[in-house]
């Protein structure tokens, strides 16, 4: 990887269903209308079935490594959904991550994101919502974040995780606060409601208020509308 290849852009395509790979090539075909120049990584357990362009750096999840007691790998969405984007900060190549969910659907151009997450000066940069305190909107996280904020004792944003933008760094960070959050789960009132499991944005949230880090709004509104982005696009 050259020096002018810092940047690059990470999707994750897990799973037995070959749904995800195929939003994964749409949503590479998708980037390379709005930046010809960042190399794509993608990030998945099954490297054998799927063909991606030459120029795709393809690297592969190592789950074993990363279960916790606490986050049962039986169930789907953990093994093939929360792991990989709790983890992924250790597998980018890139020293500047933007992470993609695969079922998203750009219309317009969104690269000045970038320059968003450099003026945040953060190590981690999260669309989502927060008053001037860091605290989510009430009805956050099946309305108990409230709950999770008093368990915790920090003020938690709440966050959307279809898009991420981080530095290498970020994944020292993870290695100093995961575990600490996956043992308290139950103690901060975490609920595992999301396809029977843990949602990665509440992870990802406790993170930034244990970090005192901001969302990004700005970023946030611009994906919710349908006028610039399909976030959740799953029809291939």
């Amino acid at each position: 990887m050259t020096s002018e290849h810092k940047e690059g852009y990470l999707i994750c395509v897990f799973g037995k269903s070959d749904k995800y790979y195929k939003m994964a090539s749409r949503l590479i075909r998708n980037i390379r209308e709005y930046d010809i120049f960042r190399p794509i990584c993608i990030l998945t357990d099954n490297v054998y079935n799927y063909s991606y362009p030459e120029d795709v750096i393809i690297k592969i999840f190592d789950l074993e490594s990363h279960l916790h007691k606490n986050i049962s790998s039986n169930n789907d969405w953990h093994k093939y959904g929360f792991y990989p984007k709790i983890f992924q900060s250790y597998y980018t190549p890139f020293q500047e991550t933007m992470f993609l969910d695969a079922d998203m659907i750009f219309k317009k151009d969104f690269t000045y994101f970038w320059d968003i997450y450099y003026r945040s000066n953060q190590i981690i940069l999260i669309p989502g919502l927060s008053d001037e305190n860091n605290r989510s909107p009430a009805n956050w996280h099946w309305n108990n974040i409230n709950n999770v904020m008093t368990c915790s004792g920090v003020n938690i944003p709440q966050t959307f995780t279809t898009l991420m933008i981080y530095n290498k760094k970020f994944s020292n960070i993870i290695e100093e606060k995961i575990n600490y959050i996956f043992n308290n789960l139950q103690d901060m009132k975490v609920l595992p409601y999301y396809l029977s499991g843990y949602p990665d944005e509440i992870i990802y949230s406790i993170l930034l208020g244990l970090l005192n880090y901001k969302i990004s709004i700005e970023i946030h509104d611009w994906l919710i509308k349908i006028e610039n982005c399909d976030p959740t696009n799953k029809n291939v």
